[in-house]
């Protein structure tokens, strides 16, 4: 926790125009350290970094923005300050940038844009864009064919993720066991990817008992797929739930689109349960149901829950009488 003195200084050398101080006390005020939180004052430090060129700020005022965290929600704004931010190399702004161009999310949707900043992120180590480009090359998509363009990608984020799965950093470890599932970058060992699934549930539950609602979906998703711990769609539903409900309880005083704000992506539903994604049918579905980020639809939900066949015979789990909170 911040000294009151320690909170003076930097008050004073944000108030003189240090960016750097700007930043700092934003996150004070946006995490309650050393001050009362205030989330207007947050964005309103930040803002005020960002438009200095501090790109930590920047990226923030993205983040911010994308999810209607301090500010309104605002995707074109959002590109604005992640561009800013990926101009100046931030690899973590290149990757979300290309992920917005990806979707066409604030702009219109560029597959050579997404894939121009997936390449500067993933040229920087970030390990989910240098994934991702391992993907594009072997299916072919938004780039020619390359399969051993594909393995190079593929080996690089490996390692990358073991870096940090041996830190303990959970979704490192999920995206490293997969990695050994696959055979993606690394020789298939189902072994391996096992005991690296097995590290990040793990990883999840921790957090998850704590009240971290991507944790929770996480480990939804371990019970779902059976990595790490023996398949159980009733206690995915469980912690889908307790998920969805600290998301709720998140979004309502803002923007109930951002209940499913799963896995760092918003599920804009139907996009994405349209192609297939039987898990986003099921939460279409559900939000048609309750009446959450959408007008309550019954006969609507019924479709929903019907294109997600495998969900289909579960969907009382999540009915509100029995819903765990």
């Amino acid at each position: 926790m911040a000294q009151a003195q320690d909170v003076e200084a930097v008050t004073q050398a944000a108030e003189q125009g240090d960016a750097k101080a700007q930043n700092d006390l934003g996150l004070m005020y946006l995490e309650g350290c050393g001050v009362t939180q205030d989330e207007t004052k947050a964005a309103n430090w930040f803002r005020k970094a960002a438009k200095q060129g501090y790109v930590d700020a920047q990226y923030k005022l993205g983040w911010m923005y994308e999810w209607g965290q301090c500010v309104p929600l605002d995707d074109a704004e959002a590109v604005k300050w992640y561009h800013k931010a990926a101009e100046q190399g931030d690899a973590i702004a290149q990757y979300k940038l290309g992920w917005m161009y990806n979707v066409g999310k604030g702009v219109p949707m560029d597959d050579a844009e997404a894939v121009k900043w997936y390449r500067k992120a993933a040229e920087q180590g970030h390990a989910d864009a240098q994934d991702w480009l391992g993907f594009c090359y072997e299916e072919g998509f938004r780039v020619t064919q390359d399969h051993a363009e594909a393995a190079t990608w593929y080996r690089r984020a490996a390692e990358s993720y073991r870096k940090a799965a041996e830190q303990g950093d959970a979704h490192a470890q999920h995206c490293l066991g997969r990695a050994y599932e696959k055979g993606c970058g690394v020789t298939q060992d189902h072994a391996e990817a096992a005991t690296w699934y097995r590290r990040a549930v793990e990883s999840y539950r921790k957090a998850a008992e704590q009240g971290d609602a991507h944790a929770q979906y996480c480990l939804g998703r371990a019970y779902e797929k059976g990595r790490g711990v023996t398949q159980d769609h009733t206690e995915a539903a469980a912690w889908y739930c307790k998920a969805a409900e600290l998301y709720r309880k998140a979004a309502e005083p803002r923007d109930t689109y951002a209940v499913f704000q799963f896995n760092g992506r918003a599920f804009r539903y139907r996009k994405t349960a349209e192609p297939g994604d039987a898990y986003a049918q099921f939460l279409l579905g559900y939000m048609y149901e309750t009446g959450r980020g959408v007008s309550k639809d019954d006969a609507e939900a019924a479709i929903w829950y019907k294109k997600a066949k495998k969900y289909g015979e579960k969907r009382p789990l999540i009915a509100p009488a029995t819903r765990p909170h």
